[in-house]
């Protein structure tokens, strides 16, 4: 199998978005595509042994220059992984984590540290997206990955990674944001609406009953940070949703309405869970949509 692709770097007129690399984990194939047939989704996401899927995770950095302040900006972390280094033995071989990178690593590659991000954005808190906001401490603590940055949640989904879910329990761990809550940097909202500068968060529904996606305009542009209510280029059709979808309906109506509009637009698309093709442009074909690689 291929290896997965090296960074990606767009710049949208004076807007830079990079993407990052927290590594790979696995999944049960027949979680990830619900009701679609093995031997359709087998073809572009070959199971291992165990049935399960590689998927990547790949967080979206976006630096936007600050009004006003010329040479500076505002650096801003879409999702933050999975936070490998803090899973148990038991966790690590179910879902098979392989590091990668790593978050630090690609902050570096890029001249950055973690206390360089200003804002990290969630589109909801699955371990997966939301586990990297802390790392272990050398006494046997952890600590916050990125101390100098605010968190930005919708209300309900915190609401609902604390409540006792049995649907929910299994994706949420409460030790992801307790330590951002104690600091008192996490920032929730309620609904739609800009976060910072032409960086927006929509609600979508579906995944979870608060999950966001992530839109940025910049250069004449729009890049959309799907999340997972399209966690892979491979998650295009409406009908292809995830038994991991709490609300599947949703799901389906978000992404019937959406994804076309997204072909019609041109809008690019940040795919977090795609080992391939992270980045691109959905388009319409024959028979239905396809995602053209860009970056």
């Amino acid at each position: 199998m291929a290896s997965p692709p090296g960074p990606r770097t767009l710049r949208l007129g004076d807007v830079r978005l990079d993407l990052l690399d927290d590594g790979e984990f696995r999944l049960d194939g027949g979680a990830m595509f619900r009701v679609v047939p093995k031997v359709l989704w087998e073809r572009t996401c070959p199971p291992d042994e165990r049935n399960r899927i590689r998927l990547a995770m790949r967080p979206l950095l976006v630096r936007v220059p600050v009004s006003g302040a010329p040479g500076r900006e505002r650096v801003i972390l879409v999702d933050c992984g999975i936070g490998a280094e803090r899973r148990d033995a038991k966790m690590t071989d179910q879902l098979a984590i392989a590091p990668g990178v790593g978050l630090e690593a690609s902050l570096a590659a890029l001249g950055l540290g973690p206390g360089d991000v200003d804002l990290v954005v969630l589109t909801h808190l699955h371990f997966d997206h939301a586990g990297g906001l802390v790392r272990p401490d050398s006494d046997g603590g952890e600590r916050l990955r990125f101390p100098n940055a605010r968190v930005i949640a919708q209300r309900l989904e915190l609401e609902d990674s604390r409540d006792d879910c049995p649907l929910c329990r299994a994706s949420y761990r409460a030790d992801d944001t307790r330590a951002v809550r104690e600091a008192g940097l996490l920032e929730l909202v309620a609904g739609d609406g800009e976060v910072a500068p032409g960086v927006r968060v929509e609600v979508t529904g579906g995944h979870t009953r608060a999950h966001q996606l992530v839109r940025i305009e910049a250069g004449g542009e729009a890049v959309v940070f799907w999340g997972d209510l399209i966690p892979t280029a491979a998650h295009l059709r409406p009908h292809y949703v995830m038994a991991l979808d709490l609300d599947p309906r949703q799901a389906w109506a978000r992404k019937a309405a959406l994804v076309p509009r997204a072909a019609d637009e041109g809008w690019i698309g940040v795919f977090y869970h795609d080992l391939h093709t992270p980045l691109g442009r959905v388009l319409r074909d024959g028979r239905g949509y396809r995602v053209e690689p860009v970056g």
